[in-house]
C-alpha cells in the first residue's frame, strides 16, 4: 500500500523523507499562487511558494516533470 501526502507545509516534510519510497508513495504541495506576497494574504502561515517548490525538487519522484 502506497501513501499519498499533500501539502502546504513546506519544508517541513523533508525530516521524513527517508520513510518515502518512491516506487509506492506520492508527494504533493498545493500552489495557489507564485506570488509570495499574496500568498502571505490568502495562505496565513502556509509556507511560501518557493519553499514548497523546493522542498517538491528534493523527493525523489520517477517521471516527476520538476529538476
Amino acid at each position: 500500500m502506497g501513501i499519498c501526502t499533500l501539502t502546504k507545509g513546506g519544508s517541513r516534510p523533508l525530516e521524513y523523507i527517508d520513510l518515502f519510497r518512491p516506487d509506492r508513495d506520492a508527494f504533493a504541495a498545493t500552489l495557489t499562487t507564485l506570488d509570495d506576497a499574496f500568498s502571505r494574504k490568502w495562505e496565513r502561515g502556509a509556507a511560501l511558494p518557493g519553499d514548497r517548490i523546493s522542498t517538491l525538487r528534493k523527493f525523489p519522484m520517477p517521471g516527476s516533470s520538476l529538476g
